[in-house]
């Protein structure tokens, strides 16, 4: 997944294919995964965003 903030800067998040897997439930396990995975990206993410904005002292 790519997420542009700039035009010159991406950030790439490697994540598990879900699908590769042959069970249902393993599958459904690996969905989850995922979906926890984008979680804590984000708020990762916005956590240093927030960092970003307040050194340069720019409100939200």
């Amino acid at each position: 997944m790519h997420i542009p903030i700039q035009p010159k800067l991406h950030i790439h998040i490697s994540i598990e294919e879900p699908l590769v897997q042959q069970d249902y439930l393993e599958q459904l396990q690996a969905f989850r995964r995922v979906r926890d995975q984008i979680g804590s990206e984000m708020k990762h993410l916005a956590a240093q965003l927030v960092e970003v904005y307040a050194q340069k002292n720019i409100d939200m």
